[in-house]
């Protein structure tokens, strides 16, 4: 059985695929710790789009604006 079938998404399809084109390579391991998680949450909520803890769908989204963000401000610092 795969794990999406055994945890079904129940996140909106956008959020999900937003995180999936956000996502990179050892996210799962940063994610959960610095929201204080599991990784198998984590990973749970990545590849699956299943979450069940409240307020972690906010903080993972969190955690891309965050990321992007401080990419932008160094990409403006490189570009300088």
């Amino acid at each position: 059985m795969a794990l999406k079938d055994k945890f079904p998404r129940n996140i909106t399809p956008e959020l999900h695929q937003a995180w999936i084109q956000n996502k990179r390579k050892n996210d799962p391991k940063n994610i959960a710790a610095a929201l204080n998680v599991s990784k198998v949450t984590i990973t749970k909520a990545l590849v699956c789009g299943h979450v069940t803890m409240d307020g972690l769908v906010d903080r993972i989204t969190k955690f891309f604006q965050d990321r992007i963000e401080t990419e932008k401000k160094k990409a403006l610092t490189i570009s300088k």
